[in-house]
Formats: C-alpha cells, structure tokens, sequence
C-alpha cells in the first residue's frame, strides 16, 4: 500500500490535541510504499527526524490502497500529534 505523511503545527494541553490553524499552504504530503508495520514505523519515524525540530506537530497519516495486515491496530496506536522525541 502507499502511505502519505504530513504534519500541522498543534497544542497539546494533557490528552487533548488541538491543531492550529495556520493559512499557509500545509505543502505536499511524503509518501511511500510500505508492505509492513516495520517498514510503516520506519517510514514514520525518518519523516518525524527530519521535519519535526520545536513544538508539537498533529500527525496526519492516510494510505492508498489494500492495507497490510495489523494496519488498523497500527494506525489506532498512533499518537495524534508528536514532538522531535517521538519515535514509534
């Protein structure tokens, strides 16, 4: 399946994440071909390294295609928004 990744500046205030709107173009989403939760987490976790550097970030993840097995799990388990710390 492909994935697409992007982010949007947020506010985390305890479980509750709010994404801030912001009128800027949100630029085009990365996206790859993933045939596994392994290959999703990494995929994830490059893109949160590179382009998450201060604040928090609403993680905005869709796919295109048939699922990998476990996908539906996987995507549930992922947090809403995510900092430069964040690693799957």
């Amino acid at each position: 399946m492909k994935m697409f990744i992007a982010t949007r500046p947020a506010e985390v205030d305890g479980h509750f994440v709010k994404v801030v709107l912001d009128f800027t173009p949100p630029g085009t989403p990365e996206s790859t071909e993933v045939k596994n939760v392994h290959e999703a987490r990494v995929f994830i976790n490059d893109y949160i390294a590179r382009n998450v550097k201060e604040g928090h970030k609403a993680l905005i993840v869709r796919k295109d295609g048939r699922a990998f097995a476990g996908f539906d799990t996987f995507y549930k388990s992922l947090p809403l928004a995510v900092d430069a710390t964040t690693r799957l």
